[in-house]
């Protein structure tokens, strides 16, 4: 599977790595079940979790903007919590 690249510009002052940083501690809580915002379940799917990240990564580094995907970012938590 390809490497996500952490370094990698995504917006202005935003890297793949700060938009993970930003968004792991709330998906960790998700992932573990003890998720408080909105009581959301863990993730059953890649699909759900694109979803999750595109509502909220949107948010985050592109207020008022177009909500776009990231594929580094998906692949990054997909990975990391067994997604497919």
């Amino acid at each position: 599977m390809k490497a996500v690249d952490f370094d990698k510009h995504v917006r202005e002052g935003w890297t793949v790595g700060k938009v993970i940083r930003e968004l792991q501690p709330s998906a960790d809580l998700i992932m573990a079940g003890e998720s408080y915002v909105n009581h959301h379940r863990p993730f059953a799917s890649k699909e759900e979790l694109v979803l999750w990240l595109r509502d909220n990564y949107g948010g985050t580094y592109a207020p008022n903007k177009p909500r776009t995907r990231i594929p580094d970012v998906e692949r990054y938590f997909a990975q990391r919590y067994g997604l497919k």
